[in-house]
């Protein structure tokens, strides 16, 4: 994903997307910019991921990038592995800043990415 530059003197509305209210699972947040255009391009991008076979079980540890079902949203979302319990993880949506306990099979391995053109 390209970074992208937020402008000086511009008002921004931040909304949480998730269950922790009282910030008991990271002292952070996550701002999502709500314009058409760069919402056009993060669909674009996520729409060029592919969620392959199950998420190997040597693959199933801290860092790792996958794809997860959130079951809140009932879709597929890039998540990381923040945590591993016995029968589950839990997974930080990167792409919208929340936060969800899932079982491994939820977890899905990662395609390359089909590149794609950003037209303006």
């Amino acid at each position: 994903m390209p970074y992208i530059e937020v402008e000086k003197q511009t008002i921004y509305t931040v909304k949480r997307s998730d269950d922790d209210r009282s910030n008991q699972n990271w002292p952070l947040f996550f701002v999502q910019i709500q314009e058409d255009e760069l919402l056009d391009i993060i669909d674009q991008y996520l729409n060029g991921l592919t969620a392959a076979e199950p998420l190997p079980k040597e693959n199933i540890k801290l860092g790792t990038l996958c794809i997860s079902y959130c079951h809140a949203f009932q879709a597929m979302f890039r998540a990381v592995i923040t945590a591993i319990c016995d029968a589950n993880v839990e997974v930080h949506y990167i792409d919208y800043g929340n936060y969800e306990r899932v079982s491994y099979n939820d977890l899905r391995s990662i395609n390359e990415q089909v590149s794609f053109t950003i037209t303006s």
